[in-house]
């Protein structure tokens, strides 16, 4: 599967020394694409480009020399106007239109992606803890499932478990940075505090109720229903790709990747060190973090609203600690 490595060209827009223009095209088709609106001619996109200040001044040939570079890096594909042209500079003036390759409009769809990443509230959703044990509970009824049934249980199974664990590591990204960086301002840290320990509070509640019951479950279940869970979830999936298109790579990769869920599944709520027991862990080291800073601003002559604040929070980090 490594051997199946190669550099990615299409993404050098994002990154070479004049991104600042590349990524607007860029933007600009896959924004049009979404309309359906797959061609544009260049002279369609000048205009669309110089309704912004940073293209007032932009020229036809620098926006030529620009598509030409993004249709050499695969991004775009230029397709010569079918029209017959009546006159010499028609038939030297080369039009085109222009269109995004599947490739770009996927990369343009993953920076629009990241882009939103930086808006969203950290936080686990608890709710995905009730699912994941409805899941598991049907689970008992595999053997009479057909293969649709059995596909439709595993992806929801995973998509359920997916939520939790992405939603985790955005968890752990938001309260280390974003929290260390709101803790130097007093007034934003009495903000942050406020909206901060009541969420811990009942997450911590919600995560000791439920880690315990799902890690009965996943003790419960013998080896042998979780290989026959396995061995039904890939024949589901290889049902879906034709039989000529099969090949054992790809069988092996498939086979790999559910074991993989598996076993993440089962190490985060169970075993020796599950990942439920690290959240709550760090969970209780936030709070921690967050009482001892709350008595650093203190000494250092904080208004008076933020000593009731300290005292405030050790009354809850005890009754939190203690849950």
């Amino acid at each position: 599967m490594l051997r199946q490595f190669k550099a990615v060209i299409e993404t050098r827009y994002l990154s070479e020394t004049n991104y600042t223009r590349y990524r607007p095209i860029m933007r600009l088709f896959y924004l049009e694409h979404q309309k359906m609106r797959y061609q544009m001619e260049k002279d369609e996109l000048l205009a669309l480009l110089r309704e912004e200040t940073l293209f007032q001044d932009y020229s036809a040939e620098q926006l030529e020399q620009d598509l030409d570079q993004l249709v050499k890096w695969k991004n775009l594909v230029a397709i010569q106007n079918a029209h017959r042209p009546h006159t010499i500079e028609e038939f030297t003036s080369r039009q085109y239109q222009y269109m995004m390759t599947p490739a770009a409009f996927q990369i343009e769809q993953m920076t629009v992606t990241l882009e939103g990443l930086s808006t969203r509230v950290a936080g686990l959703p608890t709710y995905v803890f009730a699912r994941i044990q409805d899941d598991l509970t049907e689970m008992s009824r595999m053997e009479s499932w057909n293969q649709t049934e059995t596909l439709t249980w595993w992806n929801k199974l995973k998509d359920d478990f997916q939520r939790l664990s992405e939603s985790y590591q955005e968890y752990l990204r938001n309260f280390h940075i974003s929290g260390t960086k709101k803790k130097r301002d007093a007034e934003a840290f009495v903000a942050y505090k406020r909206s901060l320990i009541p969420y811990l509070e009942n997450f911590i509640q919600d995560l000791q109720s439920n880690v315990a019951q799902i890690r009965g479950q996943l003790d419960a279940i013998p080896p042998e229903r979780a290989e026959r869970v396995m061995e039904m979830a890939l024949k589901s999936e290889l049902a879906l790709i034709p039989a000529e298109e099969q090949s054992e790579s790809q069988k092996r990769e498939l086979i790999d990747k559910n074991e993989g869920i598996w076993r993440s599944l089962t190490v985060w709520f169970s075993g020796r060190e599950p990942t439920a027991q690290k959240a709550l862990d760090i969970t209780n080291e936030i709070i921690r973090e967050v009482v001892h800073n709350a008595a650093l601003l203190v000494q250092i002559g904080t208004p008076i609203e933020l000593v009731s604040a300290r005292r405030t929070l050790c009354q809850r980090r005890r009754g939190v600690l203690h849950t």
